[in-house]
């Protein structure tokens, strides 16, 4: 999230009259698109506004990305052991779960498990 002060935010929507920019503003706050920044204090006028606002910004929706790069790049490829080792960390703490190889290399879980080092 961004910062934008209130006369930056004044500024950009060309609103030089206060009853306007305090309408635009409860507008926004309304609608999601910013949020006051309270420790900011308010501007002393009536009715007051906060001095500065939080940009609330949209989330993207990744899980088509997600989609592809675990089936559809190349399906072989499994992406849990990298999802493992960002959930929970070894005992070791050199991050990573230890799992138990096969002989062909692949872990229980089914990911990529590297040779430690010795």
């Amino acid at each position: 999230m961004k910062k934008i002060n209130l006369d930056i935010l004044s500024s950009q929507y060309r609103i030089f009259e206060y009853r306007a920019l305090y309408a635009k503003v409860m507008a926004l706050i309304e609608g999601g698109s910013i949020k006051p920044v309270k420790a900011s204090g308010t501007n002393g006028k009536s009715p007051a506004l906060y001095k500065e606002y939080w940009i609330i910004e949209e989330k993207q929706d990744m899980s088509g990305c997600l989609d592809e790069l675990n089936y559809e790049i190349v399906p072989s490829i499994s992406t849990i052991w990298d999802r493992l080792t960002a959930i929970r960390p070894s005992p070791s703490g050199e991050g990573g779960q230890d799992v138990e190889t096969t002989a062909s290399g692949l872990g229980r879980a089914g990911g990529y498990v590297p040779a430690k080092a010795q």
